[in-house]
């Protein structure tokens, strides 16, 4: 399965049904703070009998391996005798069952990738120096293929990456597909640290294509100084090479300017993109464009879903989210907020989208939605378990409600000091410092056992109950994609959407590509 029609659209509405009801259920589990786990006592009160049975009965290695038994999903076969997960509980194999995989509402990345034809397909870019780091590099490869090819398949020149950032994708579609590319950020900052990079990618861009071309030969380029141009007239005399290879960039352009330009603004269904388009790049351009983002941070992939819906012009929509917890909830209201605060959340809101969860007045909450953002693959290829500052900050919220017991909210902050601070005592004084609450009462020693009594009693549990709510992680991201991809196939226009995992979680733990096509009327076919 690659893409979803509208005539799945109500197996899929109800895919969406059965795992809003599930996570309703569990709603006191995701969206429990860990700094309340040992004032509100939240192993006994939060947790049914008997899953905190199972999992108190847990090992510290079994609580180690949970993500990793919960991901790889082992059976008899691969292990000879009964497997670990043949002895989860019984609770694990009921999240299992509600994941995106499980449900049968994604496509894989290779299995996508396959459809369009790029599984045999090697870009020259995979063979490039590192000039980013290796998770965006694994990133843009992937993305940039299967915009490329989508885009062409369509007949698009213009693509609108929203969210630009630092413009990494932007400037490999320009440079390798020759699209015309409007890289939109609304922070100047990124706008202008982009430009300045892709200024350096110019000067060093014939340089990079050759030895980009030198190693998909099976060689090794020389060292990155004058060295490579005695290599390169060598292999010319004995292999008598052709001008372009000569040149490489006579046949791979250089990332010019004029293919690529930067643009500091905020997106809406108001914003006129095709005229953007025109005055960047003049009479070249066309109407037509397709709307991308990389990892378009929390509200901004809502707002790109409902401008692909409502540009007549934007056939193309490829989009990778990030950042649940800057969502703002239509039918969440946060304690914490005022009601100014919270009305203006609600009239901004970018979840829910769907008219399915809207019709619920759904609400996951922002703790929930912190869970989401937890890289679950890549906790099951670690195998640990939490810091001890998170027990470290639980403690120090018993000491500071203890001590002052009508402290607010917002007074409670004590921000990433953690990292800072090599034991308990030296992590509280810290936090009473920052905090300004007067003469520290305690002596070191007394912290140590302080500290101690309260790890005897809680740690364990502490340690069982985040491994534990971690595993929702996959289903609370599942749900918001979901919840998206359900609203596209809503809206009459939109033909197809496919949610594909594209990159490996471990690398990239935002690794869910939404990816949808739109009907166009004939005028804007020949336009």
């Amino acid at each position: 399965m690659t893409t979803v029609e509208h005539s799945n659209l109500e197996r899929y509405q109800s895919k969406l049904d059965q795992l809003a009801k599930f996570l309703q259920a569990h709603w006191d589990v995701i969206n429990v703070c860990m700094v309340d786990f040992i004032t509100r006592d939240v192993f006994a009160t939060v947790l049914c009998e008997s899953d905190r049975r199972e999992l108190a009965a847990l090992s510290e290695n079994d609580l180690k391996n949970l993500p990793a038994d919960f991901v790889q999903k082992p059976t008899r076969e691969e292990g000879g005798d009964c497997s670990a997960h043949d002895k989860l509980p019984k609770f694990i194999a009921d999240i299992q069952a509600h994941t995106l995989e499980s449900l049968g509402v994604i496509a894989e990345g290779e299995t996508y990738m396959r459809s369009l034809g790029l599984v045999d397909n090697v870009s020259l870019f995979e063979h490039f120096d590192r000039i980013m780091g290796d998770k965006k590099m694994h990133e843009v490869l992937r993305l940039s293929q299967v915009i490329g090819q989508l885009a062409q398949n369509l007949d698009l020149q213009c693509l609108a990456d929203i969210g630009s950032g630092k413009g990494y994708l932007s400037s490999i579609l320009a440079a390798f597909y020759e699209f015309q590319i409007l890289a939109i950020d609304a922070k100047a900052g990124n706008t202008s640290g982009a430009e300045k990079r892709d200024r350096n990618l110019e000067r060093k861009w014939d340089a990079l294509l050759r030895r980009a071309k030198i190693r998909s030969e099976g060689e090794a380029p020389p060292m990155r100084s004058k060295r490579w141009k005695k290599h390169l007239l060598k292999k010319a005399e004995s292999d008598n090479l052709e001008a372009d290879e000569m040149n490489p960039s006579s046949s791979l352009t250089q990332p010019e300017t004029s293919r690529l330009q930067h643009v500091t603004q905020f997106v809406d269904t108001t914003t006129d993109l095709s005229n953007m388009f025109a005055e960047k790049f003049g009479e070249s351009s066309t109407s037509r464009f397709g709307l991308i983002g990389l990892h378009t941070c929390g509200g901004l992939a809502s707002h790109s879903l409902r401008v692909f819906v409502a540009k007549e012009d934007c056939p193309l929509l490829v989009n990778v989210g990030c950042c649940y917890h800057h969502l703002d909830e239509e039918f969440y209201r946060n304690e914490h907020l005022t009601d100014e605060e919270n009305d203006g959340c609600h009239q901004n809101a970018t979840f829910p989208l769907s008219s399915t969860l809207r019709s619920m007045n759904f609400q996951l909450g922002r703790n929930a939605r912190m869970v989401a953002a937890q890289p679950m693959d890549r906790m099951a290829s670690h195998r640990e378990l939490p810091t001890p500052s998170l027990l470290w900050r639980a403690v120090l919220q018993s000491l500071l409600l203890e001590s002052h017991p009508n402290l607010g909210f917002q007074d409670q902050q004590v921000g990433r000091i953690a990292k800072k601070s090599k034991t308990f005592p030296h992590y509280a004084r810290a936090a009473w410092e920052k905090l300004a609450l007067g003469p520290f009462k305690w002596t070191d020693e007394e912290m140590e056992k302080i500290f101690e009594a309260e790890q005897r009693k809680f740690g364990h549990g502490l340690n069982a109950f985040y491994q534990y709510r971690s595993l929702f992680s996959p289903l609370i991201e599942g749900l918001i994609l979901l919840d998206r991809l359900v609203f596209l196939l809503e809206q009459p226009d939109v033909t197809e959407a496919s949610l594909v995992k594209l990159f490996d979680p471990v690398i990239s733990p935002r690794c869910f590509a939404l990816i949808a096509k739109k009907a166009e009327s004939n005028k804007q076919k020949q336009i």
